[in-house]
């Protein structure tokens, strides 16, 4: 029986074929078996075979801005900032409207010191969706790490105007209590 190798396993040949036959369906699917997949690899913590699932949608779909955005979360999971930072930029070219994404890219350019950029992100986000606790939030802890105490407060203190969410109340009262001590 012939074998062949990918990405440090041995595939035998019914094995290679159900992989092949897999990829198939999941490309006259529109993507969306594939995009199922990704996600249940990503909740597992297989960030690798997550990265391949979406990389093969988006082979066969690459206008599928979900795949873009799912497959940079998975890279950002798998401490890809840049290559996070390129699907999340892909995902917002396919839809200017993919709020998430703007979001995404924030923390993807926050975790790379890139704080201007960040902050770019998370307004914009906000300014689409004027309820977005985790927005305010980050750019708050942006703002911070910028030095920029008078719209970190105001951030944090936007979270605890608009949200009842205790999680999220305790996290930003926390920041203001460092800044205002």
């Amino acid at each position: 029986m012939r074998r062949f190798r990918t990405t440090g396993r041995w595939w035998s040949g019914p094995a290679l074929m159900l992989v092949l036959a897999v990829i198939l369906i999941l490309g006259a699917c529109g993507g969306k078996e594939g995009t199922r997949l990704g996600d249940e690899l990503y909740e597992q913590g297989e960030f690798e075979q997550a990265i391949a699932a979406y990389a093969t949608v988006i082979a066969e779909h690459p206008e599928n801005a979900v795949a873009h955005n799912n497959l940079a979360n998975a890279y950002l999971a798998n401490r890809n900032y840049p290559g996070a930072i390129e699907h999340y930029s892909q995902a917002l070219e396919l839809d200017a409207t993919f709020i998430r994404a703007y979001y995404n890219r924030g923390i993807a350019y926050y975790l790379t010191d890139n704080l201007d950029q960040a902050i770019a992100d998370f307004d914009t986000a906000i300014s689409r969706m004027p309820f977005y606790t985790e927005a305010y939030y980050s750019r708050g802890v942006a703002h911070a790490r910028k030095g920029n105490t008078d719209q970190a407060m105001a951030d944090f203190n936007k979270v605890l105007e608009i949200t009842d969410d205790t999680a999220w109340r305790e996290k930003a009262q926390a920041e203001l209590d460092k800044l205002n001590p």
